[in-house]
């Protein structure tokens, strides 16, 4: 099967260093402010959501009043224009042509509350968002990933982090697709399949693999990862490419070679790139840290379950992911137990463990368990210290997956003109 040309929808958030978080602004955006104070040389203090700049007055401005303002420029110093007509949300909506009605009053509040940059074009495309998924609140919940992790605002990026958060499973997305197939025995992405669903003669390793042993698990685990196309853009640009092509670059050709593709098929197979991408976008990649959130479905002898990795941690003189200091999080979709979430705190070697489930004497069952592995941690020079169990509900889960990409911004001094 060719390889078309394709331009990646995966980017890794690379800075040199981490510095203030303070407002980045952008020509073109609209932000509320409030004239706090003025001096008798017409020097004004104005506060943008939580922080205070220092202001040149060139118009008649009222102090204890909020504005918008309109960013002219960004090069030597910030310029703000009063936008003298838009005197609340309403007026502000009119300006940048979009629907005027309660849901978009109440989801432009809360693209200001959010701290989210406003301008023309980003709420039409939010506009558009939420016509797509019937859901203003997700919609802002995906924007402020965005906004956080330094990503565009393009279609690719909220489709793809949208879909990871909020989207079918990969288990469920890999049924679908391939019930779809069925009916369609020309197009050949079955083998891959296959090895991702457990029921392929070249998939023994993870029929065969030992679910108590680390190394076994972690190799099958990579050939999943492998399989499914996490690294495939850079094995596109290094031309390194499996004799088997990874499902996310065979999901593209498919898209790109087939323009007359069945739409439920063609739905099913985007949301599969987006649901890949997603991770991908996840990942930090710094001089000293790293973080990367994986999904990914692993073949259980029971059955097939859904999985999500996240890993963060500093690196060590070796540019690897520092095993004495790091953060790894389990979320997992169990046959017996159902959902089960594990936050695994590694502090010099010593190992917490905070294990959220519903499962009725999960703790009960789970004491031989963690005897057995405090035992394999101190082969390896590790502690257990504490294991923690609690109930997971919906609002802790909420809380715990749902949170915001760590932000890398190079902003330097600001000075403002209004």
């Amino acid at each position: 099967m060719s390889i078309f040309s394709l331009t990646s929808l995966s980017q890794t958030t690379q800075s040199t260093k981490m510095t203030s978080t303070k407002l980045q602004f952008h020509k073109g955006q609209i932000i509320s402010g409030k004239v706090l104070f003025i001096d008798s040389q017409n020097n004004a203090l104005v506060q943008v959501q939580n922080q205070e700049l220092l202001a040149k007055l060139e118009v008649p401005i009222d102090t204890a009043r909020n504005y918008f303002f309109q960013v002219q420029g960004t090069e030597d110093k910030v310029i703000l224009k009063v936008l003298e007509n838009v005197t609340n949300i309403d007026s502000l909506l009119n300006v940048l042509q979009v629907p005027n009605n309660k849901k978009m009053n109440h989801f432009m509040q809360s693209m200001l509350n959010s701290q989210l940059p406003i301008n023309k074009e980003i709420v039409q495309k939010a506009t558009n968002w939420i016509q797509l998924t019937n859901d203003p609140q997700k919609v802002i919940q995906t924007m402020k990933q965005i906004h956080s992790a330094n990503l565009p605002f393009s279609n690719e990026v909220f489709q793809s982090l949208f879909h990871f958060h909020h989207g079918s499973s990969l288990t469920n997305l890999l049924n679908q697709f391939q019930q779809q197939l069925k009916s369609h025995p020309d197009i050949e992405l079955n083998q891959q399949l296959q090895l991702l669903m457990g029921n392929s003669t070249i998939n023994d390793a993870i029929q065969t693999v030992n679910w108590k042993n680390g190394e076994s698990v972690q190799k099958v685990l990579q050939s999943i990862m492998n399989a499914i196309g996490f690294n495939a853009e850079a094995q596109l640009a290094t031309g390194k490419l499996p004799v088997e092509l990874p499902l996310k670059l065979q999901l593209m050709n498919l898209l790109q070679a087939n323009p007359q593709l069945p739409s439920s098929l063609k739905s099913i197979a985007e949301q599969l790139i987006f649901k890949i991408t997603g991770s991908q976008l996840q990942t930090v990649n710094q001089d000293s840290f790293f973080q990367c959130t994986i999904a990914i479905p692993i073949p259980l002898p029971e059955e097939m379950i859904d999985a999500q990795f996240q890993f963060r941690g500093k690196k060590d003189k070796n540019g690897q992911l520092d095993k004495d200091f790091c953060q790894i999080v389990f979320d997992l979709a169990m046959p017996n137990i159902g959902k089960l979430i594990t936050f695994m705190n590694v502090q010099n070697r010593i190992i917490t463990l905070n294990i959220k489930s519903n499962y009725a004497g999960l703790e009960e069952i789970s004491k031989d368990l963690i005897s057995s592995l405090k035992n394999v941690l101190e082969k390896n020079d590790y502690v257990l210290s504490t294991v923690k169990f609690e109930k997971l509900t919906s609002d802790s889960m909420k809380k715990d997956m749902n949170k915001t990409l760590p932000t890398y911004n190079m902003i330097g001094n600001l000075d403002v003109k209004i």
